[in-house]
């Protein structure tokens, strides 16, 4: 993953339209939103406008990723057989 510069994300935002077509939301890896910006014109120019002041911390984020949290909310392990009789240790499935 190479750094991304906010040079470069703020000549693509002008290229883009100043913003409305989402050229620098790509070329920091949020495609999903740069999609939705080249289909809504920057959400109405307002989301492009936005933008404008963002893009310093989106290449900070870009740049200095954060460890997402891995939550398992059934507190147990994905590779326990719970169908195992505790008497037996038998598969009861």
């Amino acid at each position: 993953m190479s750094k991304k510069s906010v040079g470069t994300a703020y000549f693509l935002w002008a290229l883009g339209g100043l913003g409305v077509l989402g050229f620098h939301r790509f070329y920091l890896g949020k495609v999903g939103t740069a999609f939705l910006w080249m289909l809504t014109g920057g959400l109405a120019g307002i989301g492009a406008i936005v933008d404008a002041f963002l893009i310093p911390k989106m290449v900070r984020d870009f740049n200095n990723p954060q460890p997402g949290i891995n939550i398992n909310i059934e507190n147990k392990p994905n590779n326990i057989n719970t169908n195992v009789n505790k008497d037996t240790g038998e598969d009861q499935s």
